[in-house]
Parts: C-alpha cells; sequence; structure tokens
C-alpha cells in the first residue's frame, strides 16, 4: 500500500496556522518542513543540510507558531540569525505571514538602518527577532535585547555567516543566551567549521541531510560549456543566445568582471546591471528592487554582493567564471529550480576552470547517480 502524501492537517496543525499556511498560497508541505517539524516540536536540537529555497524557513516557523512561541509572553523567545539584512528581513517577513493569526511579534533588525526605531520596538515587545549577528550583539551589549526568555536559536544559513567571518560574533552572541536552549542550525552546505560549531554547541543534535553532497536537485539541470578563455564575454552572449535564457543572474568571480559583463552585455542591447561592494544602499536597493519585480533582465553579481538575494521564478543561473570550490557552486546553482519549480544551470568553462571543474566532478555528484553525462563538457563551437 503506498504511503499517503503528508498534508498540513496531517501534521496536526491548529486552525490559525492552517489559515496563515493557506492565505500564503501553501497548498502540501514541503520535505524539510514535515521532517523537521515532529523534532523541533520535541525539543530537539538539528542540524538540517538543505540549500536555499527548500522552503526551510517555514520548517522553522511553523513550529514557532504551532506553539513554541506563547504571545502571552511579551518578550524575545527565539531569535533567529541570518548573515545578511536582506535575509534577516526576508525571513522576518515569512515568519510574521506564518504566525499572522497568532498575535505574535517579529522584528527583523540588522546594521545599515537607523537603531533607534529597533530599540523602540524591542522596548514595546515582540516574540521572535530575526537579526544580522552584528546588529544583534549591538543590540545584546546595549541590554535594549533581553535574552533571559529566549528559548530557541535558529542559525539560519550558517556555512555564509562564517564564510563572511561572524564567528565569533556567533560564539559571543550564544554566550550571552540561557544555557538551556533548543538550537537549530540549517546550512546548504556542512564544513568542518559546520561540524565543529554544532559539537561545540548543540546538545545531541538529529542530522538531517536533504542535499547530501549533491550538487543540485531533480529539478535542476546542468549544461557545461567548454570555451577558450579568449574572448569569454562574446562566448556568453552566444550561450545565452542558445540556452534561450529570458532572465538570469550571472555571477562572475571578480567586481571588476561584473562591471566589465554588464557593461558588454548593455552594448549589446541587452538590459544588464552589476551589483557589487561599489553600489551604496540605495543603489543596491534600485537594482534589486528591478530584480525582484522582474523589470531587470541579467543581474551580474559576485558571490559576495549576491548574499542576501532571494529571487523567485529564477529559470537560470549562469557561472561566467566557474567558481572556486565545489561549495560555492552549490550556493549559485541552489538559487534555481527552487520550491520544486525547474531551473538551470549554465556554466562557462575556460582551460584555467578545468581543475575547478573536475574538483566538482570528483567531490560531488548530480541528482541520481555518478552519471558522466551530467558532466559532460559541450564545445561552445559545436553546440
Amino acid at each position: 500500500m503506498a504511503e499517503e502524501t503528508p498534508t498540513f492537517e496531517s501534521m496536526g496543525l491548529d486552525g490559525t496556522v492552517l489559515r496563515a499556511l493557506a492565505d500564503m498560497g501553501f497548498s502540501e508541505p514541503m520535505q524539510v518542513q514535515t521532517t523537521c517539524y515532529p523534532l523541533i516540536m520535541d525539543g530537539r536540537d538539528i542540524t538540517v543540510q538543505s540549500r536555499t529555497g527548500s522552503g526551510k524557513t517555514a520548517a522553522f516557523a511553523i513550529p514557532f507558531a504551532q506553539s513554541i512561541v506563547s504571545p502571552d509572553l511579551n518578550a524575545v523567545q527565539v531569535l533567529v540569525l541570518e548573515p545578511t539584512r536582506e535575509l534577516a528581513i526576508q525571513v522576518a517577513a515569512e515568519c510574521a505571514e506564518v504566525c499572522a493569526h497568532r498575535n505574535l511579534e517579529v522584528l527583523p533588525i540588522y546594521g545599515g538602518a537607523p537603531i533607534g526605531p529597533q530599540i523602540d520596538r524591542l522596548k514595546k515587545g515582540v516574540q521572535i527577532v530575526a537579526g544580522t549577528p552584528g546588529r544583534v550583539l549591538d543590540h545584546m551589549r546595549r541590554k535594549t535585547l533581553r535574552t533571559g526568555s529566549i528559548e530557541v536559536l535558529v542559525l539560519d544559513e550558517a556555512d555564509e555567516m562564517l564564510s563572511m567571518g561572524f564567528l565569533e560574533d556567533i560564539k559571543a552572541i550564544i554566550d550571552r543566551l540561557p544555557a538551556r536552549k533548543q538550537t537549530l542550525l540549517f546550512s546548504a552546505t556542512v564544513p568542518d567549521d559546520i561540524k565543529r560549531l554544532a559539537s561545540r554547541y548543540m546538545v545531541d543534535p538529529e542530522h538531517i541531510s536533504l542535499s547530501a553532497d549533491y550538487v543540485g536537485v531533480h529539478e535542476i539541470s546542468h549544461t557545461y560549456y567548454q570555451v577558450s578563455g579568449m574572448m569569454r564575454v562574446k562566448d556568453l552572449i552566444k550561450v545565452l543566445e542558445i540556452e534561450k535564457v529570458e532572465s538570469a543572474i550571472i555571477f562572475c568571480n571578480t567586481r571588476k568582471d561584473t562591471t566589465a559583463v554588464a557593461r558588454y552585455l548593455k552594448k549589446a542591447g541587452l538590459d544588464a546591471e552589476a551589483i557589487s561592494s561599489d553600489l551604496n544602499q540605495s543603489q543596491r536597493e534600485r537594482v534589486m528592487e528591478r530584480t525582484r519585480s522582474k523589470k531587470l533582465r541579467f543581474l551580474v553579481a559576485t558571490d559576495i554582493a549576491a548574499r542576501g538575494i532571494d529571487i523567485d521564478d529564477l529559470s537560470h543561473v549562469i557561472n561566467y567564471t566557474f567558481p572556486t570550490s565545489p561549495d560555492v557552486y552549490i550556493h549559485r546553482t541552489g538559487r534555481t529550480g527552487r520550491a520544486g519549480k525547474t531551473g538551470k544551470a549554465v556554466s562557462l568553462v575556460g582551460p584555467q576552470d578545468v581543475g575547478h571543474f573536475y574538483q566538482l566532478k570528483l567531490t560531488h555528484r548530480l541528482d541520481d547517480g555518478n552519471d558522466d553525462r551530467a558532466y559532460r563538457l559541450r564545445r561552445l563551437d559545436e553546440a
């Protein structure tokens, strides 16, 4: 007898939570949600290897709304740490939607914004805080974020936070939290520093691997074009034509390349903009608004500049320059094929990239096996 497909109703969720999920357009739970829910409700520490876009925000927001967070206690009970301000805002907004009918207050706190309004909101009382490590630690030191009632800590996009140099801030934050708390760690990849963090600060954690060592999932197809490396930007335009790419994030390894690629695409009559740390916040927000509203065809970005970018229905990710590590490849390509939708990852592989390409091939797998055809390099001049 075939197993029944899980539903939100079969998870035993309260009617108010079911109504919020319906309002959000969620028809059935995703794997990360059904897997994590009973463990979180049982108070277990968990480490979850699951890529961005797999539904993991709702995976922790649903148990918070169900019963873990009490609307009767006017104090912070959950702290969610995020690597960027964009993710803090986005995760707080989704948590608020899931908790919409439970009378729970959710607040994003992050740097680059006035601290006064955040202090005022904290004084009035919120139950869930989603914030960046630097600003969270600032509030803790000011004693404007009181930690005595915090029962759950979420380390979201943990590998990104560590790669951005937040380890010491995270340690300082944890040292200020109650010893008895539940810790939930979510990460697309699990390098050694994540394992060390888990072993030091978590109690007998349950390890859940939903992406394992795969560079993608069944919803993503991966294509690799062998290019000469001499006129890569011309090769890029040819690839965009061959693949019939309507819109995409185009990843480069350097800021210099993002500027050059965006400029060349514009000269070719293609709508493109570069985003890098050279932009101020208002310029960045303008580019991001064009991207999210689907008014920008090609966003050209470095890995650092793209952190926190979360775009629905992104059909393509293009690696203009091949990433130098498999983990970076996972993060880049995981921005398409999300929430059950299909997507395509397309990479340009020049002579200097062959070593990184074979490192990816040797250390990771695609979808459902070691099928070398998945890693076949296509000669651009034969495509």
